[in-house]
């Protein structure tokens, strides 16, 4: 679960159907509510809090909800790529995550919630990446750390969510 505006959000399955449910709850049976059912879907994963929003992933389409049905929306898709734990960071209004679409590339997106309408940047293809490594934030400067490998060679790289703001530091 993750607790927002004082309630928790969870996910749960609908029985005999393959939809997946975003639930929320004050911790009462009475407080207990779903908020939107995805029909058809992959698991909700990655639910968090970024700016002030939930951020998840439901199959290949990147969600935001201010925790309402009326305010949940799809905002991007991830490609039918995955997005591992460790390859997901939130820095204040910047959530960063890389994607590994089929092929060799990596693929780092940046979703901005500065706004009240959430801006997907243009995606920045890490070419010939092998692997992508843990992710952190840098202070409150906005920009991400990550560790990459070509080849079996490590480097530490910094991004702003922009091609040309990506770059190897070490």
């Amino acid at each position: 679960a993750t607790i927002y505006n004082g309630r928790a959000y969870f996910y749960a399955y609908q029985t005999g159907t393959s939809n997946t449910e975003l639930w929320s709850s004050d911790g009462t049976v009475q407080g207990t509510q779903r908020i939107v059912a995805f029909p058809n879907s992959n698991p909700l994963q990655h639910l968090r809090v970024v700016a002030n929003r939930l951020v998840f992933v439901v199959g290949n389409t990147l969600y935001v909800s201010n925790g309402t049905s009326v305010g949940t929306m799809a905002v991007g898709n991830v490609g039918g790529s995955t997005i591992a734990t460790n390859r997901r960071v939130a820095s204040n209004n910047l959530f960063y995550y890389v994607m590994s679409p089929s092929g060799s590339d990596q693929v780092l997106a940046t979703l901005e919630l500065t706004t009240g309408v959430p801006v997907l940047y243009p995606t920045v293809t890490l070419t010939g990446l092998s692997a992508v490594g843990d992710m952190a934030t840098l202070g409150t400067t906005n920009r991400v750390l990550f560790t990459t490998s070509i080849s079996g060679t490590n480097s530490l790289r910094i991004s702003d969510g922009t091609a040309r703001g990506t770059f190897e530091v070490a």
